[in-house]
């Protein structure tokens, strides 16, 4: 799975005592989610932004950017787990443990510094099921299928977290006071922190077409936009 991250900040301190900035890092990042190990990100050497420490007990802020980067599961059930807890909620809770490589400035110049370790808990500011909120726009019927009708539209997800996620395959449940009618699926989501603007395939499909929730739907579309709920013929 790529991803992509451009700002995490972490507090580092040097164990000498003279002062060093990191300029360069390779962290080889593993996530454990509720104790368990359950996914790994290996960074190439690059880039950092740091303050300089000047030892064990100064703390800096140090600045991780990567694109386009890995996320191997190490155990499907665990990530997947994971990976729901950041779509549905509003953050979630993590460890980050690992090793990482460092280049940095000192006064003798240059200096690398291997296998430095790591073990920290943190958190993440999840994707809160799009705020509980998916607007729709230029909705049409263009036909159907022996198991569902076709509607294409445009549906707007906003993303309060700080993710970016691409991904293909997508089916959005959508319900109808409490009642599953069907799912919105996207074949490719560009999902960008903000605001974002997604062609979606909406496909209505309740487990029972004579409910009168999803008879209640199907009226509540053929019913003209500005006739309102006592609407005129369609």
């Amino acid at each position: 799975m790529p991803a992509t991250n451009e700002h995490t900040l972490a507090k580092y301190a040097n164990p000498f005592h003279f002062t060093l900035a990191p300029i360069k890092a390779a962290p080889m990042i593993i996530i454990n989610y509720q104790g368990v190990d359950t996914a790994e990100i290996d960074l190439p050497n690059a880039n950092v932004q740091a303050q300089p420490s000047t030892g064990p007990e100064t703390q800096s802020d140090l600045v991780l950017m990567f694109r386009n980067q890995t996320i191997k599961s190490l155990n499907d059930g665990s990530f997947n787990a994971f990976f729901a807890q950041l779509t549905d909620k509003t953050s979630a809770a993590f460890g980050l443990h690992g090793g990482t490589d460092v280049t940095a400035n000192t006064h003798i110049g240059q200096i690398t510094i291997t296998g430095i370790p790591f073990n920290v808990t943190t958190s993440l500011k999840g994707i809160n099921s799009f705020d509980g909120n998916t607007p729709v726009s230029n909705v049409s019927v263009v036909g159907s299928t022996p198991q569902y009708i076709k509607i294409p539209l445009t549906v707007g997800l906003y993303n309060p977290s700080n993710l970016t996620i691409y991904t293909r395959d997508i089916y959005i449940p959508a319900q109808y006071m409490g009642y599953e009618i069907g799912r919105a699926y996207i074949s490719e989501l560009s999902l960008l922190p903000g605001n974002n603007s997604q062609t979606a395939e909406f496909r209505f499909l309740p487990p029972s077409i004579n409910d009168e929730r999803a008879l209640r739907v199907l009226e509540l579309y053929l019913e003209p936009a500005n006739k309102g709920e006592g609407g005129g013929k369609t």
